[in-house]
């Protein structure tokens, strides 16, 4: 496909989206008929025979070829890349890896996923380290947070870790400016990327930061129980990882020889990885790469910025953050006066069969919103949303009470 998007050629891509209307790609994209069926041919290859030698040969370039297709992705090298479960498993190697001490510091953000908040909150209490958090009010101008965040550095700072996008309201923070003022005061830099790669551009370079982690089931439209690690190469000889397997390992002997392998971020995986799952990522960004990322992001933030306008014009209605232009997301997260957001997530499905998803912390309904999404969609959840301000919600909501399980057990 081109750099102009063609999103009906886009939308025929996933025959899961018959009868439903998909807006929430941030908690977990539909997957396209590529992902798909690369997926079902590795499956199929492995089921007969797994370790004869042709097959051998097809898993070991698939495992290449996704490695060399993450790092292109982020402007990265294939050493620096290392495959994860999940983002918040890549977030834990970080964290476990870096020696922190009692009095050590880290620097959060009060827009951070659970994913990120919770791990911090589990170091802090297991090692004894402070985390301090940076205030981020979705109106906040970029100028301010980086001057409150360098007002919480300090000699024990030892690392920022932050998302790229904020996952309630899509706000993008300034991660490079910030790195800026983390990298001068001595201290590392974590991103969680979740929220962006796959929907813009994303290079490390221009980010400035030491590690950067992301799934394949979000905006990349990728299978679920696959995520990349980047660690920048400079730092591969000087951390160990907090939990070992035999990639760890350039030489050993029973009972005393360990010759650790510092020379690739594969340091980080543990154990057999999944090949289906890893031809499912490598088609995923090809994908991507073929519509194009800058193309990806424009169509993003113009539906963005569409329902930002038809929802901020219902009385009642408050649409969370503001349109930055070049520098905003897909998400867009309101809510409804008297209503609670829990109420207006399960309305939207009962009514209309709209995907969207409730972020607690918020109170706010959010919607995701990717390039195969249309106009017409938006017009749908803005007429379901005034429905909703003049009647209130139905009075039984089945999906209420699953999507709290989901938030939890998903």
């Amino acid at each position: 496909m081109s750099s102009l998007l063609d999103v009906e050629a886009f939308r025929s891509l996933f025959p899961g989206l018959d009868g439903v209307v998909y807006m929430n790609t941030g908690w977990q994209g539909p997957t396209p008929r590529p992902v798909l069926q690369a997926v079902e041919r590795a499956l199929a290859l492995e089921a007969a025979a797994p370790t004869a030698p042709e097959t051998v040969a097809r898993r070991l370039q698939v495992i290449d070829g996704a490695r060399e297709a993450v790092a292109g992705l982020l402007g990265a090298g294939r050493d620096e890349i290392a495959f994860q479960e999940n983002t918040t498993a890549a977030l834990n190697a970080v964290l476990w890896t870096l020696g922190l001490r009692p009095g050590d510091e880290i620097v959060t953000t009060s827009a951070e996923h659970p994913a990120l908040a919770v791990p911090f909150l589990h170091v802090q209490r297991r090692l004894g380290v402070r985390v301090r958090v940076l205030d981020v009010p979705p109106e906040a101008e970029d100028e301010a947070i980086v001057s409150c965040f360098e007002a919480l550095l300090g000699p024990r700072t030892r690392l920022l870790a932050l998302s790229h996008v904020a996952y309630g309201t899509g706000r993008v923070l300034p991660v490079a400016a910030l790195a800026h003022a983390a990298r001068r005061a001595g201290a590392l830099v974590l991103v969680d990327a979740a929220q962006s790669v796959g929907q813009m551009p994303v290079s490390v370079a221009e980010l400035g930061c030491d590690f950067l982690a992301f799934p394949g089931y979000k905006w990349l439209l990728g299978p679920a129980g696959i995520a990349a690690l980047w660690v920048r190469r400079d730092l591969l000889a000087l951390l160990s990882p907090a939990y070992a397997g035999a990639r760890l390992a350039r030489d050993y002997r029973l009972p005393d020889l360990l010759e650790p392998a510092s020379d690739a971020a594969a340091r980080w995986e543990l154990g057999t990885r999944s090949v289906p799952l890893l031809a499912g990522l490598l088609a995923a960004v090809r994908l991507a790469q073929d519509l194009g990322l800058e193309a990806i992001a424009g169509r993003c933030r113009h539906l963005a910025a569409y329902a930002r306008r038809r929802l901020a014009a219902i009385p009642g209605v408050r649409v969370l953050g503001r349109d930055d232009g070049e520098a905003s997301s897909g998400l867009v997260a309101f809510a409804v006066e008297g209503v609670d957001a829990w109420q207006v997530t399960a309305s939207l499905w009962e009514w209309g069969r709209v995907v969207a998803r409730t972020v607690g912390p918020l109170g706010a309904t959010r919607l995701s919103l990717h390039a195969f999404n249309t106009e017409s969609e938006v017009d749908l959840v803005a007429g379901l949303v005034e429905r909703l301000r003049r009647h209130g919600p139905p009075p039984h909501l089945p999906s209420l009470a699953m999507e709290r399980r989901a938030v939890e057990d998903l």
